[in-house]
This record gives C-alpha cells, sequence and structure tokens, in this order.
C-alpha cells in the first residue's frame, strides 16, 4: 500500500492502493464510534460539484475507536493531478465535525502521482 498522509493532504500514486488507520481518543479514554459514520470525498478543484472518490469508513474497533479508509486502486485510476479532500465524521446525535485537515482554512490536498508500470 503505497501513499502518504500528512496533515496537509495525501499523495498516492496512479493506480496504487492505499489505506488511512485511524485512532479516536479523547484526554481520557479512546472514543466510541458506535453509530458514527466517517467519510471522505475527494473533488475536483475546477469542478468541484460531483466528488470523485467518495469513501465511507470502515469502523474496525467502535468501541476502542479504530477505522479504516480503504482507498484502491479502482479508485486512483484517475487522472494524475491535484485534487482536494476532507474526511468528516458524523456522530450519533447528528452532528458533523471535519477531521481533516486539521486547518479550517482549506481543504486538504489529494494528489495522484505518475506510475511507470500497469
Amino acid at each position: 500500500m503505497s501513499g502518504k498522509l500528512t496533515s496537509h493532504g495525501i499523495t498516492i500514486r496512479h493506480g496504487d492502493s492505499f489505506n488511512i488507520l485511524m485512532q479516536f481518543k479523547t484526554p481520557q479514554q479512546n472514543f466510541d464510534l458506535t453509530n458514527s459514520e466517517i467519510r471522505m470525498s475527494v473533488r475536483d478543484v475546477e469542478k468541484p460539484q460531483n466528488p470523485i472518490i467518495s469513501k465511507t469508513a470502515e469502523i474496525i474497533d467502535s468501541v476502542n475507536g479504530k477505522a479504516r479508509l480503504v482507498i484502491t486502486a479502482q479508485d486512483t485510476n484517475i487522472n494524475v493531478g491535484e485534487y482536494e479532500t476532507d474526511i468528516q465524521i458524523t456522530l450519533p446525535n447528528g452532528d458533523v465535525h471535519t477531521i481533516y485537515p486539521q486547518n479550517l482554512s482549506k481543504p486538504a490536498y489529494f494528489i495522484i502521482t505518475p506510475d511507470v508500470t500497469n
């Protein structure tokens, strides 16, 4: 699984897969994800109307706050270039919070880099 996640964005090679593992915690304990939903969208900066990638995270351990976003090779089989992304959590009470990126002034970048082997 090749990719890179930084505080400003995600970079993945064209046609590759990448898992984003998440651990949610409060200062005192793990955050219970029961009945929560975590979603990621990737949009073209020039045509932001519809997401080109839309993923829902798999909750792998709800009581201990563990989730995984699986980005597949099919997802990254898009034009090489720079897109924008964010990740949001919807809590059981309906509250929605953007958890990535933490910079509130703009979305994170999502870059697809060229590959050689297809």
